[in-house]
């Protein structure tokens, strides 16, 4: 199915910005109680489908441990990912 029910509503997967505002929204309990697991799946899809903001608040969660372990390195990914698609802003700083 291309919906997926959350507490009695659905969600259209097909709708990727609506599914990461939704991931940002239940990863910290805005409107409704924190499921940080899904909050982070819909994040997860939303980066993979070209949402790169996605990718860096995924970035920022494996960053803090935010309902995961600390990795730095998939926080790294994360970001990298977004920078070499286009996000300059999660392009680390050149080098002197």
């Amino acid at each position: 199915s291309d919906h997926a029910r959350q507490d009695g509503g659905l969600i259209n997967l097909n709708d990727v910005p609506a599914c990461v505002d939704f991931g940002r929204m239940a990863h910290s309990g805005i409107g409704g109680p924190v499921d940080q697991e899904t909050g982070r799946l819909l994040l997860d899809m939303g980066c993979r489908r070209g949402v790169l903001t996605a990718c860096v608040d995924l970035a920022e969660i494996y960053q803090s441990g935010a309902g995961v372990d600390v990795d730095l390195a998939t926080a790294e990914a994360f970001l990298r990912h977004a920078c070499e698609a286009g996000l300059t802003s999660a392009c680390p700083p050149p080098t002197q």
